[in-house]
């Protein structure tokens, strides 16, 4: 430092300092020689989902998986005096979800290390949200086009089947044909992800309802058994 200066102007800097590392947007960390988290900013805070107090009753260990690089980084920064750099490294924090971040880990005096993360390619919460919406409504779209021709073949061999059945295996094939059906009016309703369309409501008769999941249980896993109505 310049001679020049104050203590008046010293405390001035470093607080200038403290405030600059609390304020950066890319969360870092101080450990101490004994690898604990002696400091983490605001947005270090922010990535892990805990406070302070939580953050600094965890060692370098504990804060990061057995498997990461993160610690070994540390230690060789303390140990070589060097600033190290890795991109692309995976972390899980805690239990917050995993995140690809390029981590700097520069020794400072006293053996302690500051270790920085910068995530890989964040985007603002809303952003990410209208990309996942975009996401689902294109996923929609493609399950309609792909199920609902193979479901067409069905419905219209089912169609087939019934024009020459018996009565019994006539309400079987009649089964298969309405369950298509239903099966394309969910597929049209996956589809309608992407439209803003209030959806159409309107009166169901609940007895319908339960003689068709009657019809599909005794077909099916309810074969052989006894059914009464009331």
């Amino acid at each position: 430092m310049p001679a020049y200066r104050s203590a008046e102007d010293l405390m001035k800097l470093e607080a200038l300092r403290a405030g600059a590392f609390d304020l950066h947007p890319s969360p870092a960390m101080i450990f101490d020689a004994g690898d604990h988290l002696v400091l983490a900013n605001e947005a270090a805070q922010a990535l892990f989902g805990r406070a302070m107090g939580m953050l600094t009753r965890k060692s370098l260990a504990q804060v990061f998986p057995l498997d990461s690089i993160l610690p070994g980084m540390v230690a060789r920064a303390r140990r070589g005096g060097d600033t190290l750099r890795e991109r692309g490294v995976e972390i899980a924090l805690l239990d917050q979800p995993l995140h690809e971040v390029e981590a700097v880990a520069a020794p400072l005096p006293g053996e302690r290390v500051l270790l920085s993360l910068h995530l890989k390619s964040a985007k603002p919460g809303i952003e990410q949200t209208a990309d996942r919406l975009r996401s689902v409504a294109g996923m929609g779209r493609t399950l309609a086009h792909e199920i609902k021709n193979p479901l067409a073949g069905i419905r219209g061999a089912a169609q087939l089947l019934k024009s020459n059945a018996s009565a019994e295996d006539a309400s079987l094939a009649q089964l298969i044909v309405d369950e298509t059906d239903r099966i394309r009016r969910l597929i049209d309703r996956v589809e309608a992800l992407s439209d803003e369309r209030a959806p159409d409501r309107k009166p169901v008769n609940i007895h319908r309802v339960l003689d068709r999941v009657r019809a599909l249980m005794a077909a099916g896993p309810g074969a052989g058994l006894t059914w009464r109505e009331r």
